[in-house]
């Protein structure tokens, strides 16, 4: 399985908490255009939850994320 740019920059947004339209604020696009990038991640790993999404792209080596991605975060007021 192979992932678009757009899709794994939302999905390191995911990895780090973010909401769609947290992520569509980021990335300057629609929260609309966010919530689509979140359902193709979802189909293509089929996942039920956010959470199983982030575990599959973790586990399968999908996105690079470390803890350094984490670093200077302060929760749901940034993005």
């Amino acid at each position: 399985m192979k992932l678009t740019n757009r899709e794994c920059e939302v999905a390191r947004w995911v990895l780090r908490g973010h909401t769609a339209k947290q992520i569509a604020r980021a990335l300057s696009i629609s929260p609309r255009t966010a919530e689509a990038h979140l359902k193709a991640l979802m189909l293509k790993t089929r996942a039920r939850n956010r959470a199983n999404m982030a575990a599959h792209l973790l586990l399968k080596g999908l996105v690079e994320f470390s803890l350094e991605d984490l670093k200077g975060y302060g929760g749901e007021d940034e993005a």
